[in-house]
């Protein structure tokens, strides 16, 4: 049991990694007061200045005691727990860094409904999470081409984003909505978080990691009750173009793809597209 002395260091440390997720990271609060609560409940279990990874991958990853969501909150938690030590100068390593969480179960159908995709945007409450949104699903970027983005790789002119160094060392130029509400958001983007170089960054203007925009992903998700993924949303435009009649071909070049199989595995038809193209095909008629 610890005793006073130890509670007391342990809520200090825990307050103080709390203002360090709230001034260096773009977590939400809603995240933010989550981490607090995993790692505040991990100092009864154990010394976490000293923990080692094999010691998360015994208690955490393979544990019965924990569903695999709750495996993954804390895998997390603790990663910005270290980034937070390291950061300070307490430890020279990031031992949750390398340790894999149980993957997410996912239904068989990857992309997302019109009006999911609609209940999306309407809960997105500032311009950061609008414009990754939008960049996500209307340009059909992976994540990690949309972390790369740099200012100057935006168009805002011409309406296309340059995808430098996409899946394969690939490169490519997407349109994006001719639209000027789109093109204003950007604007705005950019104006309010003094963009410079990265295009998606945190609060304190540096490039944001692939941790930093799941979370914000979950957090959305979690708005609607409805979990979804970053490449979700790739998937979501893939099918909504392929269903408004943009080719394989044309498709292929959008997203990126080498091979227009892979494209095929992206798209799903709706019935709805199937009866118009049947309706407007050039049947035989007359022969009953």
């Amino acid at each position: 049991m610890k005793d006073k002395g130890d509670i007391v260091l342990i809520k200090s440390v825990i307050n103080e990694f709390e203002k360090h997720l709230n001034i260096r990271s773009s977590l939400s609060e809603r995240s933010i007061k989550g981490y607090k609560r995993i790692i505040s409940s991990l100092f009864s279990r154990a010394d976490l200045f000293k923990i080692n990874t094999s010691w998360i991958e015994d208690n955490i990853v393979i544990s019965k005691d924990l569903l695999p969501n709750t495996k993954r909150a804390y895998v997390h938690a603790l990663r910005h727990f270290f980034i937070w030590l390291q950061w300070e100068g307490v430890k020279n390593d990031n031992p949750a860094k390398g340790v894999k969480p149980p993957a997410r179960r996912r239904g068989k159908a990857k992309d997302l409904m019109p009006d999911v995709i609609r209940q999306v945007f309407h809960s997105l409450q500032d311009n950061r999470e609008r414009v990754i949104v939008a960049m996500l699903y209307y340009c059909g970027l992976r994540a990690d081409e949309l972390l790369s983005l740099k200012l100057s790789d935006i168009d805002i002119k011409h309406n296309f984003i340059w995808v430098q160094n996409g899946k394969g060392g690939k490169e490519r130029f997407i349109p994006y909505v001719m639209d000027k509400g789109i093109t204003d958001l950007i604007c705005r983007y950019i104006q309010e978080y003094d963009i410079d170089d990265w295009f998606v960054t945190t609060r304190r203007r540096e490039k944001m990691s692939y941790m930093t925009l799941r979370d914000m992903i979950d957090d959305i998700g979690s708005r609607i009750n409805f979990h979804f993924t970053a490449h979700q949303l790739r998937h979501s435009i893939a099918t909504h173009l392929y269903n408004g009649d943009m080719d394989l071909l044309a498709l292929r070049d959008f997203l990126g793809h080498t091979d227009v199989q892979t494209t095929q595995q992206y798209v799903r038809v709706y019935v709805t597209s199937v009866q118009r193209k049947y309706n407007k095909a050039q049947l035989v008629k007359n022969i009953y």
